[in-house]
């Protein structure tokens, strides 16, 4: 029975080689050989134990290899005929030895002056490529030493029988600086192979020398004259170690066995191995979810992974819902480690309700004219539940910036609105405080202003509302085409008889009505001065707007009656006494606030302006004009006179 580690080597020498296996610690003749089937001429180079079955390349004619890598049972060393031949991962090229870790099969090829240097990782069931090809950089094409290290670094000698080894980054290919190993007392060196504590090289085809992994000289074992060109390390007996799987949460930029994170965030799990064979495991991982801390009910799978050499890739990424998590990996052993899981319990995700806030407007799609309302509908949910009393932030910035703040209510509703009166574009954001202090922003929603077209003397008007509730009745006879270009913006004030309501910017036709019973509007209308126009705010009574070309500019604003006198102001016989109580019964008015030409029209008085504020109420005992700013003169019809007021002053024009 053998005493130590096995070697198996592939003897080389003319003839068919067989597949020798030595007795490391015995030293001496091969405790075992056989002929592959699948030699031609000798078995070749490459050789390497994986579980009982042996992987061999042969030489080919005058091509080394190139034909594939033959499969045989090992068998403790007696071997067998041939099960299957893998692919040649890079057909026309030899290949040179073969390595094993974490269950893949590796291969070197371009032996014998075919460059580059390539290594490949093959599945060993099929042969398909797992990895590769990787070129190797510095050594010659005709390194003839190579295995996978612990680290999964590549660790292959400089040339034919050289005894200098580097190391290889196994994903680029480059050589790692300052890790070269020369091996003692040998002048030629061929395979080598590892146990992950000490590294075995074949030395002047007659002796097995052992070093530590930094090449310190351990033992040197001389065995029979042999040309054993690639060789693969066996640890016999092969115990079964126990291992530890810890675990490691991630997500949100944070890590750790437990962790906190908003919903929408995705975790991940990382699972590691620890135990005396660990660092050259193989095996599978397989990551669960579960909703308790007892891990009996499944919330969700985290996908199953390779482990190789000891090395555990991460979980998929799971995005849950808000609650409490408990993660747990199951690692599934090989020949060399025993099974082992996570503790249930352990790894706990927190996931906290995430504040989300979603805008809306209530506009439709598109630019708005300047002067209209826009508004926002902020929602604010927490975990999918709308969010009562919460204070929102509105931020406008660009061409109209302002903010304001509200309230949610019991639906998690928040409104805003404000009217652009700034050419350009705004980008409306929603903002608020989650509930331990962290800033929540909703995602923009952008809306651009554009002017209206400019009011033609004496056809056209622009009307915004300033605040309040605004109604508008057409002229009789109007007609879309009479308000070029936005007459498609009228097809709702034209039909049905009598007013509705005024909700955004508007250009109107002279002669069309305005209620401002409830509200205030700004006029904008022409003046002889081409691009200079008047503006003014009106509000508090109906009025009609009128303007006549030959008065170059001058807007007439005639007061309408809420109240008809007849109904409301009693006049004759019996009724004298209670005439007197209701001389002063208001049955219309306008207030105004303007800069330019205009008259004001009331039942017994007009008042003509240049830039005032003032106000004309129709009564039932006649037309007061009121002055709070400036100069007004009102013309008497009855008296056919004309009195100036200056601010503070008033007039009544008397129905009698």
């Amino acid at each position: 029975m053998a005493s130590g580690p096995l070697i198996v080597g592939n003897n080389a020498a003319g003839g068919e080689g067989p597949i020798q296996t030595y007795d490391f610690a015995a030293g001496g003749e091969p405790v075992a050989s056989f002929v592959p089937t699948g030699s031609i001429g000798n078995n070749g180079r490459g050789v390497e134990v994986i579980g009982n079955e042996v992987f061999y390349t042969e030489l080919s004619g005058s091509s080394e290899g190139s034909d594939g890598i033959h499969v045989a049972p090992f068998n403790g060393g007696a071997g067998g005929a041939d099960t299957r031949t893998l692919p040649n991962p890079r057909p026309g090229a030899s290949i040179a030895d073969l390595a094993a870790s974490g269950g893949a099969l590796y291969v070197t090829t371009g032996y014998g002056g075919e460059p580059p240097l390539q290594v490949f990782k093959l599945d060993p069931s099929s042969g398909a490529v797992l990895a590769g090809p990787i070129n190797i950089g510095t050594p010659s094409t005709n390194s003839d030493g190579f295995t996978v290290l612990p680290n999964g670094n590549f660790l292959i000698n400089n040339g034919d029988a050289s005894c200098t080894y580097d190391q290889y980054d196994s994903s680029t290919g480059a050589l790692i600086s300052g890790t070269t190993i020369q091996v003692p007392e040998a002048g030629s060196c061929t395979g080598v192979d590892t146990d992950g504590k000490s590294l075995f090289f074949e030395t002047d085809f007659s002796s097995f020398t052992q070093t530590d992994m930094s090449g310190t000289l351990v033992i040197r074992k001389v065995v029979s004259s042999n040309t054993v060109e690639d060789m693969s390390l066996i640890q016999t007996p092969t115990e079964v170690r126990p291992t530890t799987t810890g675990t490691t949460l991630s997500g949100e930029n944070r890590s750790g066995e437990s962790i906190t994170v908003k919903e929408g965030v995705a975790v991940s799990d990382k699972a590691t191995l620890s135990g005396e064979n660990a660092s050259r495991a193989g095996g599978e991982v397989t990551y669960k979810v579960y909703a308790d801390s007892q891990c009996s009910t499944l919330a969700k799978e985290a996908g199953a992974v390779k482990v190789s050499t000891g090395t555990v890739p991460a979980s998929e990424a799971e995005t849950l819902a808000p609650g409490t998590y408990y993660w747990q990996a199951t690692y599934s052993g090989d020949t060399a480690n025993s099974p082992s899981k996570s503790a249930c319990g352990s790894e706990v995700e927190t996931v906290e309700p995430r504040t989300v806030i979603e805008v809306v407007s209530s506009h439709r799609a598109g630019n708005i004219s300047l002067g209209s309302p826009f508004s926002v509908t902020a929602t604010v949910m927490e975990g999918g539940v709308p969010q009562p009393a919460r204070a929102v932030t509105f931020t406008v910035t660009g061409a109209n910036p302002q903010s304001a703040t509200s309230a949610t209510d019991s639906a998690g509703h928040a409104s805003f609105s404000y009217v652009g009166r700034k050419p350009g574009t705004d980008q409306i954001v929603v903002s608020l405080l989650d509930r331990k202090g962290n800033p929540v922003t909703s995602s923009p929603i952008t809306q651009s202003w554009v002017p209206l077209p400019a009011p033609l003397l004496g056809k056209t008007v622009n009307v915004v509302v300033v605040s309040g509730v605004v109604f508008i009745k057409l002229p009789p006879g109007a007609h879309l085409s009479a308000v070029p270009p936005f007459g498609g913006a009228f097809d709702s004030l034209s039909k049905g008889v009598g007013f509705i309501p005024l909700s955004e910017a508007r250009q109107i036709p002279v002669g069309s009505t305005l209620d401002t019973s409830a509200g205030i509007v700004e006029l904008t209308t022409a003046t002889a001065a081409a691009g200079k126009p008047q503006v003014g705010e009106f509000g508090a009574g109906i009025f009609t707007i009128l303007q006549d070309r030959k008065q170059r500019g001058l807007v007439s604003l005639n007061v309408v009656n809420a109240q008809p006198p007849q109904k409301v102001c009693a006049t004759l016989g019996k009724k004298a006494q209670a005439a007197r109580r209701l001389s002063s019964r208001v049955l219309g008015r306008l207030n105004g606030n303007a800069h330019g030409k205009y008259v004001t029209r009331g039942q017994y008085s007009a008042a003509t302006v240049r830039g005032t504020i003032w106000n004309v109420i129709n009564r039932c005992d006649g037309t007061l004009t009121q002055v709070s700013r400036g100069v007004v003169s009102v013309r008497d019809f009855l008296r056919r006179k004309t009195i100036t007021l200056h601010a503070g002053r008033h007039y009544l024009a008397k129905a009698r």
